[in-house]
């Protein structure tokens, strides 16, 4: 195991510390104040501020009454919460280092890593590691606060997720430096241009009553999840588009061919006795044998 010997040029790393702030794009219904985290390797101190929104939207309709929340304003219209994140510098530091020693990046002959670390260089250097760090254990919060306190719809955040951020650093709670991130958080985009192709291939497409198909749908929500960042259901989606279009295939190449029901039972391994059609075959096979032997004996194509 590697182990690391660090220190600043002008004095040692145990009187760092780093404060992480931004704001959630909805709100945690916690009491503001501090909560404590314990990570694998370091702790952290998170200290939570729930903030109203300056304007409501009047399309939404709603009626403020002092002391109330709305019980359906789950996504930050009326209130949102803005975090802070305080976390000791040389954890975080050594972490950062060994994760780089393992990525190639740094070398540590016969397992040891000594650096020594400029005081000027701590901020834009470990600005990245302590963004994640913040990150991590705000999701660790997050995933805490909405299963114990039945909040299932709040998610997980990811980096696209937080319009701006400020990363500032302190020795003995004397400023060192800091840097500030933006991005163009959750739901903004840059406008996207669509080519005269596009155009056309959508006012063909509404000029026919052929609706899109399931599967093309499922892939759109796929990619939604993947971009804000909801990789689990991400991958259900396009699993479940996958065999849906499997399905589209090989119910065309049976009735393209005529297939009989035995033929089908016997490409998709499945018991013939009580199945009624080649619906209820496919409803049947196994997910694997469908995308696996299924494609290949029916069209040729092994995946």
């Amino acid at each position: 195991m590697t182990s690391a010997n660090v220190d600043r040029s002008d004095g040692n790393l145990d009187d760092l510390s780093v404060l992480v702030t931004f704001e959630l794009p909805f709100s945690l219904y916690l009491p503001d104040g501090e909560y404590t985290v314990q990570l694998p390797t370091l702790e952290v101190i998170i200290v939570l501020e729930r903030l109203a929104n300056a304007q409501v939207d009047p399309r939404w309709g709603v009626e403020k009454s002092e002391g109330v929340e709305f019980m359906r304003d789950r996504y930050g219209r009326l209130r949102y919460t803005k975090v802070t994140v305080r976390t000791a510098g040389r954890p975080l530091i050594e972490d950062e280092l060994l994760r780089r020693v393992k990525t190639g990046e740094l070398e540590a002959p016969d397992g040891m890593l000594s650096v020594q670390i400029m005081s000027e260089e701590i901020s834009s250097d470990f600005e990245p590691a302590a963004f994640q760090t913040a990150i991590l254990a705000v999701n660790q919060l997050i995933d805490v606060y909405r299963t114990t306190g039945d909040q299932f719809h709040i998610k997980r955040v990811s980096d696209e997720d937080i319009f701006e951020a400020t990363i500032n650093w302190f020795v003995s709670d004397e400023p060192l430096g800091g840097t500030q991130r933006m991005g163009l958080g959750r739901g903004l985009t840059l406008e996207p241009t669509l080519s005269p192709m596009t155009v056309a291939n959508i006012r063909h497409w509404l000029q026919h009553p052929r609706p899109v198909p399931v599967f093309a749908l499922l892939f759109a929500d796929s990619k939604e999840k993947l971009d804000a960042g909801d990789y689990r259901s991400a991958v259900i989606d396009a699993r479940t588009a996958l065999e849906v279009l499997v399905d589209e295939v090989l119910l065309i190449h049976f009735a393209h061919n005529h297939a009989d029901l035995s033929a089908v039972c016997q490409i998709l391994d499945v018991q013939a006795k009580r199945v009624t059609s080649a619906e209820d075959a496919l409803r049947r096979a196994e997910v694997n044998r469908k995308l696996g032997t299924g494609l290949k004996k029916a069209i040729g194509l092994d995946l």
